[in-house]
């Protein structure tokens, strides 16, 4: 109870040390059950101390001296605490065959609290790994889960909760979750764009080669016409000389050169 109340005013680190000589003691008596509560304990406040180390390891005895002696639902709050830890230290991967088996644990000893809090730390599990689609579904059952103990009877309960897991925060989460899809739609909308105008750009460089080519050839066969027309007025030019010339010799020969000459 020391250890409780020096980890409540924020005296971590003695209260690490009142939960260590609670253990020993414990161990000393033979009460494992007490034991396990005292390394749970230990677990918790090394995780607050973000130890992650030392506290996936007490919290790793603790899973396993609970298991021992069936106290399943300290097994389950031991469970997730230590899948709470390894996704704390970055070991998501981890972390997440674990809470969800502490979910179904929850479930199938029908510990409201228990499996809202396995829902909420599986939300920042996922969210962590970025599988925001499994987050949401997750943050949107512990809000119908919290919803449910707040109408319930046991005042403890209730006040743990909110505590722990405020309204405002949650909403909160699920509006950084929401902007975060927002973000990759608008991410996907650029791709998409900058890929369709690339198609546009390419299609039009394609007209412009085709009009180019088109022109070329236009203006390579008018330049032909035109020099097929020049050559034949050349040939008629020369056609038209000689005929003068045949005018004038025949006037020279039937006519007496003065008269021809006028």
């Amino acid at each position: 109870n020391l250890g409780a109340l020096l980890n409540d005013a924020g005296k971590v680190a003695e209260s690490v040390a009142a939960y260590e000589a609670a253990r020993s003691l414990f161990e000393g008596l033979g009460d494992r059950r007490s034991e396990a509560l005292a390394l749970h304990n230990l677990g918790r406040s090394h995780t607050e101390q973000q130890r992650f180390g030392d506290a996936i390891r007490y919290l790793g005895r603790a899973l396993a001296l609970r298991v021992s002696v069936e106290d399943q639902r300290g097994a389950l709050s031991s469970r997730l605490g230590l899948g709470q830890a390894l996704s704390d230290s970055g070991k998501v991967a981890e972390a997440i065959p674990i809470l969800e088996a502490g979910l179904a644990e929850s479930r199938r000893l029908e510990v409201v609290e228990l499996e809202a809090e396995s829902r909420l730390r599986l939300f920042g599990a996922f969210r962590k790994a970025g599988r925001l689609a499994e987050a949401i579904d997750h943050l949107t059952e512990y809000i119908a889960l919290r919803d449910k103990l707040l109408s319930a009877s046991s005042q403890a309960a209730i006040a743990e909760m909110q505590t722990r897991f405020e309204s405002e925060r949650s909403a909160r989460e699920i509006e950084v979750l929401q902007r975060d899809k927002e973000i990759q739609s608008l991410v996907l909308h650029r791709q998409t764009l900058l890929r369709n105008a690339l198609l546009v750009m390419l299609l039009l460089l394609a007209i412009l080669a085709a009009v180019a080519v088109s022109r070329y050839r236009l203006k390579k066969r008018s330049e032909e016409a035109l020099q097929e027309k020049n050559r034949q007025l050349e040939v008629a030019h020369r056609l038209v000389e000689l005929e003068r010339d045949k005018s004038e010799q025949l006037l020279l020969n039937v006519l007496p050169p003065a008269i021809a000459g006028r």
